[in-house]
């Protein structure tokens, strides 16, 4: 078919609507109808290069906004398949790649700089509404803690709860995590000096963590008055949800394990 054709036909067809009813025959005649591997060849072979770059009919285009609620709709509610989903991981394999990367391919630091800066701009100028902060809050809670083993100091603490037959739970699922949750409403936590910022050990300009990049993520310096005051939001937070609070510093448990016991006792009314 040569281009004049081609265009004698795009024109012909511009503004025409197929009905409902029309859609419904082309797809009941196309249904359990499968390409040989020679046509589909030849439909890929015609297609390479003709939509690539500046060639793409969208090409410079932008979506209106209308336009974007239609695809958005479009595709709400809908997920893919479990066979779609191997297909897709199949086919990465035999490409040998991976989200469009060649395997074993790694992000430049210039690269990862620039995907860290585009998403601390994106959070920057983002305004997240109370309501979708609260859902995003309680997905979060929702979801059971990264399992993890426990520390030293964590064992040495249920050791000690078990051997005066104190009945716990170790990693509960609220904000804060803590080590310890006793039933109903307390929430103990075993602080590592260093993690969580002694104040006996380190004033409030020592620098704890530097800042760094982790997988495109830019996490900034982390002070010890920085580290200490988010500890100190978690503690009120949970105050207002009816929790009661105990923490202690791993010093102390090691150097005092009775001391730390009669504190837990009296904490909970034992």
């Amino acid at each position: 078919m040569s281009e004049s054709h081609k265009k004698r036909i795009s024109e012909a067809n511009k503004g025409r609507v197929v009905t409902e009813t029309t859609r419904k025959k082309m797809s009941m005649s196309l249904k359990g109808k499968k390409q040989s591997e020679e046509s589909k060849k030849k439909k890929s072979e015609a297609m390479k290069g003709k939509h690539v770059g500046e060639k793409h009919p969208f090409y410079g285009g932008i979506q209106s906004e209308e336009s974007k609620k239609k695809i958005s709709n479009a595709l709400k509610g809908k997920k893919q398949s479990e066979e779609h989903i191997k297909k897709r991981i199949d086919n990465m394999k035999k490409n040998g790649t991976k989200f469009g990367m060649p395997l074993g391919s790694k992000h430049t630091e210039e690269s990862k700089k620039k995907m860290s800066q585009t998403k601390i701009n994106f959070f920057k100028d983002s305004i997240v509404s109370e309501e979708t902060r609260k859902k995003i809050s309680l997905k979060r809670l929702q979801q059971k803690p990264q399992p993890k083993g426990d520390t030293l100091p964590e064992k040495l603490l249920q050791k000690i709860l078990k051997d005066n037959k104190i009945n716990f739970e170790t990693q509960k699922a609220i904000l804060g995590i803590p080590d310890i949750f006793i039933n109903p409403n307390f929430c103990i936590f075993v602080d590592s000096d260093y993690h969580h910022a002694n104040p006996k050990k380190y004033p409030d300009e020592t620098v704890i963590w530097k800042e760094y990049n982790r997988k495109g993520r830019f996490v900034p310096e982390q002070t010890a008055k920085m580290i200490r005051d988010r500890d100190m939001r978690v503690n009120i937070r949970l105050e207002k949800k009816g929790y009661k609070i105990l923490r202690f510093w791993v010093t102390e448990l090691y150097a005092n394990p009775e001391k730390c016991l009669k504190n837990i006792l009296k904490f909970v009314n034992v």
